[in-house]
Protein backbone atom coordinates (compact mmCIF):
# COMPACT_ATOMS: atom_id res chain seq x y z
CA UNK A 1 0.00 0.00 0.00
CA UNK A 2 2.83 2.32 1.00
CA UNK A 3 4.87 1.62 -2.17
CA UNK A 4 1.99 2.28 -4.46
CA UNK A 5 1.29 5.66 -2.89
CA UNK A 6 4.96 6.65 -3.10
CA UNK A 7 5.11 5.83 -6.80
CA UNK A 8 2.00 7.90 -7.43
CA UNK A 9 3.47 10.89 -5.58
CA UNK A 10 6.75 10.66 -7.48
CA UNK A 11 5.01 10.51 -10.83
CA UNK A 12 2.92 13.55 -9.94
CA UNK A 13 5.99 15.61 -8.97
CA UNK A 14 7.85 14.60 -12.12
CA UNK A 15 4.86 15.69 -14.29
CA UNK A 16 4.65 19.08 -12.59
CA UNK A 17 8.40 19.65 -12.94
CA UNK A 18 8.25 18.76 -16.64
CA UNK A 19 5.51 21.32 -17.23
CA UNK A 20 7.53 23.97 -15.39
CA UNK A 21 10.65 23.25 -17.43
CA UNK A 22 8.76 23.38 -20.73
CA UNK A 23 7.08 26.68 -19.76
CA UNK A 24 10.38 28.20 -18.66
CA UNK A 25 12.10 27.14 -21.86
CA UNK A 26 9.29 28.61 -23.98
CA UNK A 27 9.44 31.91 -22.08
CA UNK A 28 13.21 32.14 -22.52
CA UNK A 29 12.83 31.44 -26.27
CA UNK A 30 10.24 34.19 -26.65
CA UNK A 31 12.45 36.67 -24.77
CA UNK A 32 15.43 35.80 -26.98
CA UNK A 33 13.40 36.18 -30.17
CA UNK A 34 12.02 39.55 -29.10
CA UNK A 35 15.42 40.80 -28.04
CA UNK A 36 16.99 39.67 -31.29
CA UNK A 37 14.25 41.28 -33.42
CA UNK A 38 14.44 44.62 -31.64
CA UNK A 39 18.17 44.66 -31.78
CA UNK A 40 18.11 43.83 -35.47
CA UNK A 41 15.62 46.60 -36.17
CA UNK A 42 17.68 49.31 -34.46
CA UNK A 43 21.15 48.04 -35.28
CA UNK A 44 20.88 47.08 -38.96
CA UNK A 45 21.87 50.16 -41.06
CA UNK A 46 21.19 48.33 -44.34
CA UNK A 47 17.57 47.65 -43.61
CA UNK A 48 15.85 48.25 -46.89
CA UNK A 49 12.67 49.49 -45.21
CA UNK A 50 14.56 52.04 -43.14
CA UNK A 51 16.57 53.27 -46.14
CA UNK A 52 13.50 53.67 -48.33
CA UNK A 53 11.54 55.53 -45.67
CA UNK A 54 14.37 57.99 -45.09
CA UNK A 55 14.69 58.78 -48.80
CA UNK A 56 10.95 59.48 -49.21
CA UNK A 57 10.93 61.88 -46.24
CA UNK A 58 13.89 63.82 -47.66
CA UNK A 59 12.21 64.32 -51.12
CA UNK A 60 8.91 65.44 -49.60
CA UNK A 61 10.57 68.08 -47.46
CA UNK A 62 12.48 69.44 -50.46
CA UNK A 63 9.35 69.71 -52.56
CA UNK A 64 7.51 71.41 -49.73
CA UNK A 65 10.27 74.01 -49.38
CA UNK A 66 10.19 74.75 -53.11
CA UNK A 67 6.39 75.11 -53.04
CA UNK A 68 6.57 77.48 -50.08
CA UNK A 69 9.12 79.61 -51.93
CA UNK A 70 6.87 79.79 -55.02
CA UNK A 71 3.83 80.74 -52.97
CA UNK A 72 5.80 83.42 -51.18
CA UNK A 73 6.79 84.96 -54.51
CA UNK A 74 3.17 84.92 -55.72
CA UNK A 75 2.01 86.57 -52.50
CA UNK A 76 4.57 89.34 -52.91
CA UNK A 77 3.46 89.85 -56.54
CA UNK A 78 -0.22 90.05 -55.55
CA UNK A 79 0.59 92.52 -52.79
CA UNK A 80 2.37 94.73 -55.32
CA UNK A 81 -0.60 94.59 -57.71
CA UNK A 82 -3.00 95.42 -54.89
CA UNK A 83 -0.87 98.39 -53.94
CA UNK A 84 -0.92 99.65 -57.54
CA UNK A 85 -4.71 99.24 -57.71
CA UNK A 86 -5.17 101.19 -54.49
CA UNK A 87 -3.06 103.99 -55.92
CA UNK A 88 -5.23 104.10 -59.06
CA UNK A 89 -8.41 104.17 -56.97
CA UNK A 90 -7.02 107.01 -54.90
CA UNK A 91 -6.14 108.91 -58.06
CA UNK A 92 -9.67 108.42 -59.45
CA UNK A 93 -11.20 109.63 -56.22
CA UNK A 94 -9.03 112.73 -56.22
CA UNK A 95 -10.14 113.54 -59.77
CA UNK A 96 -13.89 113.07 -59.15
CA UNK A 97 -14.68 116.59 -60.36
CA UNK A 98 -12.95 115.96 -63.68
CA UNK A 99 -14.69 112.60 -64.03
CA UNK A 100 -18.07 114.23 -63.45
CA UNK A 101 -17.34 116.84 -66.08
CA UNK A 102 -16.26 114.22 -68.60
CA UNK A 103 -19.34 112.14 -67.82
CA UNK A 104 -21.63 115.13 -68.39
CA UNK A 105 -19.99 115.88 -71.72
CA UNK A 106 -20.40 112.25 -72.73
CA UNK A 107 -24.05 112.26 -71.70
CA UNK A 108 -24.73 115.37 -73.76
CA UNK A 109 -22.94 113.90 -76.76
CA UNK A 110 -24.98 110.70 -76.58
CA UNK A 111 -28.21 112.66 -76.20
CA UNK A 112 -27.38 114.87 -79.14
CA UNK A 113 -26.29 111.98 -81.36
CA UNK A 114 -29.13 109.65 -80.44
CA UNK A 115 -32.09 112.04 -80.44
CA UNK A 116 -33.30 113.82 -83.61
CA UNK A 117 -35.05 116.37 -81.41
CA UNK A 118 -31.74 118.19 -81.05
CA UNK A 119 -31.52 118.47 -84.83
CA UNK A 120 -35.18 119.43 -85.09
CA UNK A 121 -34.74 122.27 -82.60
CA UNK A 122 -31.88 123.71 -84.61
CA UNK A 123 -33.95 123.56 -87.80
CA UNK A 124 -36.97 125.15 -86.10
CA UNK A 125 -34.83 128.05 -84.86
CA UNK A 126 -33.27 128.46 -88.30
CA UNK A 127 -36.67 128.57 -90.02
CA UNK A 128 -38.08 130.97 -87.44
CA UNK A 129 -35.43 133.51 -88.43
CA UNK A 130 -37.01 133.78 -91.90
CA UNK A 131 -40.63 133.60 -90.71
CA UNK A 132 -41.35 129.92 -91.43
CA UNK A 133 -43.52 128.32 -88.74
CA UNK A 134 -42.56 124.75 -87.91
CA UNK A 135 -43.04 122.43 -84.95
CA UNK A 136 -42.31 118.87 -83.82
CA UNK A 137 -45.29 116.56 -84.03
CA UNK A 138 -44.95 114.45 -80.86
CA UNK A 139 -47.23 111.77 -82.30
CA UNK A 140 -44.98 111.11 -85.31
CA UNK A 141 -41.64 112.61 -84.16
CA UNK A 142 -41.51 114.59 -87.41
CA UNK A 143 -41.44 118.23 -88.50
CA UNK A 144 -44.92 119.57 -89.22
CA UNK A 145 -45.85 122.82 -90.94
CA UNK A 146 -49.10 124.33 -89.71
CA UNK A 147 -50.42 125.83 -92.95
CA UNK A 148 -48.07 124.39 -95.60
CA UNK A 149 -47.74 121.12 -97.49
CA UNK A 150 -51.48 120.54 -97.16
CA UNK A 151 -53.61 118.87 -99.84
CA UNK A 152 -57.15 119.11 -101.10
CA UNK A 153 -59.47 116.18 -100.53
CA UNK A 154 -58.69 113.19 -102.80
CA UNK A 155 -55.76 115.12 -104.33
CA UNK A 156 -52.00 114.52 -104.42
CA UNK A 157 -51.09 117.66 -106.40
CA UNK A 158 -48.79 120.32 -104.96
CA UNK A 159 -50.15 123.83 -105.27
CA UNK A 160 -47.90 126.67 -106.45
CA UNK A 161 -47.53 128.20 -103.00
CA UNK A 162 -46.27 124.87 -101.62
CA UNK A 163 -43.73 124.59 -104.41
CA UNK A 164 -42.42 128.05 -103.54
CA UNK A 165 -42.38 127.03 -99.90
CA UNK A 166 -40.24 123.99 -100.68
CA UNK A 167 -37.84 126.21 -102.66
CA UNK A 168 -37.10 128.10 -99.44
CA UNK A 169 -37.51 125.24 -96.97
CA UNK A 170 -35.09 122.55 -98.11
CA UNK A 171 -31.98 124.74 -98.53
CA UNK A 172 -32.48 126.07 -95.00
CA UNK A 173 -32.93 122.59 -93.54
CA UNK A 174 -29.85 121.22 -95.29
CA UNK A 175 -27.81 124.29 -94.35
CA UNK A 176 -28.69 123.89 -90.69
CA UNK A 177 -27.82 120.17 -90.75
CA UNK A 178 -24.48 120.91 -92.39
CA UNK A 179 -23.54 123.77 -90.05
CA UNK A 180 -24.46 121.73 -86.97
CA UNK A 181 -22.12 118.92 -88.03
CA UNK A 182 -24.94 116.36 -87.72
CA UNK A 183 -25.03 115.16 -91.32
CA UNK A 184 -22.93 112.11 -90.45
CA UNK A 185 -25.52 110.95 -87.92
CA UNK A 186 -28.44 110.98 -90.38
CA UNK A 187 -29.40 107.89 -92.35
CA UNK A 188 -32.51 109.15 -94.14
CA UNK A 189 -34.82 112.11 -94.57
CA UNK A 190 -38.29 110.73 -95.14
CA UNK A 191 -41.26 112.62 -96.56
CA UNK A 192 -44.28 111.06 -94.85
CA UNK A 193 -47.71 111.54 -96.43
CA UNK A 194 -51.02 111.40 -94.55
CA UNK A 195 -54.71 111.27 -95.44
CA UNK A 196 -57.85 112.09 -93.52
CA UNK A 197 -60.29 109.45 -92.30
CA UNK A 198 -62.82 109.99 -95.08
CA UNK A 199 -61.97 106.97 -97.25
CA UNK A 200 -61.08 103.32 -97.01
CA UNK A 201 -57.72 102.20 -95.68
CA UNK A 202 -56.60 101.04 -99.13
CA UNK A 203 -57.47 104.32 -100.80
CA UNK A 204 -56.00 106.39 -97.97
CA UNK A 205 -52.75 104.44 -98.09
CA UNK A 206 -52.36 104.99 -101.83
CA UNK A 207 -53.32 108.66 -101.56
CA UNK A 208 -50.88 109.30 -98.71
CA UNK A 209 -48.07 107.64 -100.67
CA UNK A 210 -48.81 109.75 -103.73
CA UNK A 211 -48.70 112.96 -101.67
CA UNK A 212 -45.32 112.09 -100.18
CA UNK A 213 -43.97 111.06 -103.57
CA UNK A 214 -45.17 114.33 -105.11
CA UNK A 215 -43.05 116.31 -102.64
CA UNK A 216 -39.95 114.17 -103.22
CA UNK A 217 -40.31 114.31 -107.01
CA UNK A 218 -40.63 118.08 -106.99
CA UNK A 219 -37.47 118.47 -104.88
CA UNK A 220 -35.55 116.21 -107.25
CA UNK A 221 -36.84 117.96 -110.39
CA UNK A 222 -36.00 121.36 -108.93
CA UNK A 223 -32.49 120.12 -108.06
CA UNK A 224 -33.07 121.04 -104.43
CA UNK A 225 -31.87 117.61 -103.34
CA UNK A 226 -29.91 114.80 -104.94
CA UNK A 227 -30.07 111.12 -104.23
CA UNK A 228 -27.31 109.77 -101.98
CA UNK A 229 -24.21 108.73 -103.90
CA UNK A 230 -22.80 106.44 -101.22
CA UNK A 231 -20.35 108.98 -99.79
CA UNK A 232 -19.66 108.81 -96.09
CA UNK A 233 -21.33 112.18 -95.41
CA UNK A 234 -24.39 111.57 -97.63
CA UNK A 235 -27.79 110.37 -96.55
CA UNK A 236 -30.76 109.02 -98.44
CA UNK A 237 -34.18 110.47 -99.21
CA UNK A 238 -37.36 108.42 -99.23
CA UNK A 239 -41.13 108.77 -99.10
CA UNK A 240 -43.73 106.80 -97.19
CA UNK A 241 -47.51 106.67 -97.00
CA UNK A 242 -49.07 106.53 -93.54
CA UNK A 243 -52.75 106.37 -94.65
CA UNK A 244 -55.04 108.03 -92.09
CA UNK A 245 -52.87 107.21 -89.07
CA UNK A 246 -52.02 109.93 -86.54
CA UNK A 247 -54.61 112.52 -87.60
CA UNK A 248 -54.35 116.14 -86.44
CA UNK A 249 -56.82 116.99 -83.68
CA UNK A 250 -58.39 120.35 -82.98
CA UNK A 251 -59.93 120.48 -79.50
CA UNK A 252 -60.16 116.69 -79.49
CA UNK A 253 -61.83 116.43 -82.90
CA UNK A 254 -60.12 115.25 -86.11
CA UNK A 255 -59.27 118.20 -88.34
CA UNK A 256 -59.42 116.72 -91.82
CA UNK A 257 -57.96 119.77 -93.57
CA UNK A 258 -54.80 119.65 -91.42
CA UNK A 259 -54.61 115.85 -91.54
CA UNK A 260 -54.11 115.81 -95.35
CA UNK A 261 -50.44 116.70 -95.11
CA UNK A 262 -46.78 115.80 -95.63
CA UNK A 263 -44.32 115.85 -92.74
CA UNK A 264 -40.53 115.57 -92.79
CA UNK A 265 -38.90 112.93 -90.57
CA UNK A 266 -35.18 112.62 -89.89
CA UNK A 267 -33.96 109.07 -89.25
CA UNK A 268 -30.64 108.70 -87.46
CA UNK A 269 -27.95 106.23 -88.41
CA UNK A 270 -27.21 104.35 -85.20
CA UNK A 271 -24.03 102.88 -86.69
CA UNK A 272 -22.40 106.34 -86.70
CA UNK A 273 -23.51 107.45 -83.25
CA UNK A 274 -20.68 105.59 -81.51
CA UNK A 275 -18.10 107.22 -83.78
CA UNK A 276 -19.57 110.66 -83.15
CA UNK A 277 -19.48 110.21 -79.38
CA UNK A 278 -16.27 108.25 -78.87
CA UNK A 279 -14.37 109.10 -82.08
CA UNK A 280 -12.64 106.75 -84.47
CA UNK A 281 -10.20 104.26 -83.00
Amino acid sequence: MVDNNSRGYDRSNIGQFSYLMIGAAALILVILLIAGGVSGFFNSPDSPIEATTTTEVDITEKEQNELIDELSEEIVDLENKLSDANEEIAALRSSSDISSEVFEQLRQSVEQAGNPTMIYNGIIDKLAEVGISCSINPETNSLRFDDKLLFASSSASLIDSDQEFLNDLLPLILSEIESSGQSGSIEQIIFAGYADDGGSLTLNLELSQNRAEAVLNYLLQANLITLASGDDDSFAYAFAGMADQRPILSEGVINRDLSRRVEIAIILDNRNIGEMVFGNE
